[in-house]
């Protein structure tokens, strides 16, 4: 952030919106996303019922990932857009947990294949999203986002 936020209600908003933005992404991957890779892994909390966590936290990081994208791509200017690394990732990342998690209802097609596919892709996914959690904190100053 080249911009202070402390001043007009304009700044304000806009420092609410990256602050979203931040939850929003660290929801998706720091919590949702390992959650349900754990639940796959350790087949939790059973063997009968695992894969019905999995799926609606993998949908939750999704969801969250969409709405941080959106929120992102609404709060920077036009001619700023897609124009650092962060934006560039958190687009991609965006569109793969996409493909991810509509490829999980197509898991019958060439099952051994898609498994390892839909592993690696995770890992792939995983690592990206640690790497932009650590990035965007990299981008901010904490004492532009404090309104008062």
């Amino acid at each position: 952030f080249s911009r202070k936020y402390k001043g007009s209600s304009k700044d304000t908003t806009m420092a609410s919106i990256w602050v979203a933005h931040g939850i929003m992404a660290f929801l998706a991957w720091a919590v949702a996303a390992p959650l349900a890779v754990l639940a796959a892994s350790l087949r939790l909390p059973s063997e009968s019922n695992w894969f019905l966590v999995h799926k609606g936290l993998n949908l939750a990081a999704l969801l969250l990932t969409l709405i941080a994208v959106i929120l992102a791509i609404n709060n920077v200017e036009a001619s700023r857009q897609f124009t650092e690394n962060h934006h560039i990732v958190g687009l991609t990342m965006a569109i793969v947990v996409s493909l991810q998690v509509t490829s999980g209802f197509l898991r019958h097609i060439k099952r051994d294949v898609w498994n390892i596919v839909h592993r690696i892709t995770g890992v792939i996914l995983l690592s990206m999203g640690v790497w932009q959690l650590q990035d965007g904190l990299k981008m901010i100053d904490a004492t532009q986002l404090v309104p008062w």
